[in-house]
């Protein structure tokens, strides 16, 4: 198991202050199947809407672990990953509501979209620094297919089944979608942990809000340090003081 606070330390240190970052299967080794971490805290929470409410996924990081993040999943999909089981992180913070993420880098599995594994190859990451904004696709950059936005599942299922028996038992997440929707999610993870970056609170909102997320997805949010959600949790990530 290794730990992803140390995952791809080159690439991640080439990203910082760059204008433009490009990746190919040559730049770029093969991701682990799981990893570990006690720097990325997930809380689970409820956003009640007039009629309805949603699963919010609040994830609260310092820059440099959502970065490598987002490298694991860019690297999943330029070597295409078929493997079984999925790409697990292990969430070790005792303060995470969340005990594990998968990264579903084969399409979105909750929507038994299986028949199209394959069917277009994620041959690199290009990627440019572009400020990102709280609601990062609000004003006029959603896509026209909804299901390009990333999807976030709840399960109780340890090994990333996708099935819920016991609704309260939700500890575990799924990251899934299209190839799009993992573009657009890995830009908008290294963006907004650049730290060029103004904003800290970011938000992906489902269809009452400021869409952000793919439909029937759980809402996420991420905090950064200078965020409110840092600093009501940030002391408990890297052991430091909120802020540090």
């Amino acid at each position: 198991m290794e730990n992803l606070a140390h995952a791809y330390d080159d690439i991640v240190a080439r990203m910082q202050g760059a204008d433009y970052i490009e990746l190919k299967v040559e730049d770029i080794a093969a991701p682990a199947i799981n990893y570990s971490t006690d720097r990325l805290l997930i809380k689970k929470r409820e956003h009640c809407w007039s009629g309805y409410r949603l699963d919010q996924l609040v994830f609260i990081a310092k820059g440099h672990l959502l970065r490598r993040l987002a490298v694991v999943m860019a690297a999943a999909l330029i070597h295409d990953n078929k493997r079984d089981p999925l790409i697990k992180i292990d969430l070790t913070n005792p303060e995470s509501d969340i005990k594990a993420l998968f990264i579903d880098a084969r399409f979105m599995k909750s929507f038994r979209l299986e028949a199209f594994e394959g069917s277009r190859q994620f041959e690199r990451l290009c990627w440019g620094y572009r400020e990102a904004n709280r609601h990062p696709w609000r004003n006029g950059t959603l896509p026209d297919n909804l299901y390009h936005l990333p999807h976030f599942a709840l399960t109780d299922q340890a090994d990333g089944g996708d099935f819920v028996m016991n609704y309260d038992g939700r500890h575990f997440v799924i990251i899934g979608g299209w190839l799009e929707s993992f573009d657009r999610l890995i830009n908008l993870l290294l963006n907004i942990s650049d730290d060029r970056s103004e904003e800290k609170e970011f938000v992906l909102e489902a269809e009452p809000g400021f869409r952000g997320v793919a439909p029937a997805s759980a809402e996420a949010s991420f905090g950064l340090p200078g965020s409110i959600w840092w600093d009501c949790f940030g002391r408990n990530v890297e052991g430091g003081e909120a802020g540090a």
